[in-house]
């Protein structure tokens, strides 16, 4: 009887990095060193968090010193604000325009500071996003006459300490508050 071996191939991922140094006397040529490293763990890794904000219903919106939404955006993101082509566009136009004029005039202050948050350190960060509001109203492009409200969460991406760009979570909190609103006045009649 034979036995078949069955070949199991794995891909892995490597990231190759070539330097070339400088040597005293140029006759003895180049200096070049190569160095790599398995990155397969990595690149699965990621796999697994894309397919986790792929699925998450928040909006994750990742913002740059041009105040663009960043590719890497959660695909609910597109839904909570009603628009498919979201990357490349200027938070301030997808989002803060629509709401600016609800906004108290702290509040307003400090999203239009929003826009000059690169660069800052964590805490002038903290400073700006605590003057801002927890909860947002958003009026439907869908839907005449309807709202939605989104409790909204700004947080710092840092490189060296300094803000390098920042992390947008939306949630849609319409059905609870809506809930909470029914709640609240089924118990007024049963005063």
């Amino acid at each position: 009887a034979s036995k078949s071996i069955k070949k199991i191939s794995f891909i892995r991922l490597f990231s190759i990095v070539l330097k070339k140094f400088n040597v005293l006397r140029s006759e003895e040529g180049e200096l070049l060193s190569i160095s790599g490293a398995d990155i397969t763990k990595l690149r699965s890794t990621e796999s697994q968090m894309l397919d986790i904000m792929n699925t998450v219903n928040l909006g994750i919106l990742f913002i740059d010193k041009n105040c663009r939404i960043l590719p890497g955006f959660s695909n609910y993101s597109k839904v909570i604000l009603e628009d498919l082509d979201i990357q490349g566009k200027n938070i301030q136009d997808v989002l803060f325009d629509k709401i600016q004029s609800r906004l108290l005039t702290s509040e307003s202050r400090a999203l239009t500071l929003m826009q000059t948050v690169i660069g800052i350190t964590e805490n002038e960060f903290r400073g700006i996003t605590f003057m801002l509001p927890e909860k947002i109203e958003l009026e439907s492009k869908l839907y005449d006459d309807e709202k939605k409200i989104l409790k909204t969460s700004f947080e710092p991406i840092l490189k060296e300490g300094i803000v390098d760009r920042y992390m947008l979570v939306l949630q849609d909190v319409t059905l609870i508050g809506e809930n909470n609103e029914a709640t609240f006045n089924s118990d007024i009649l049963e005063l």
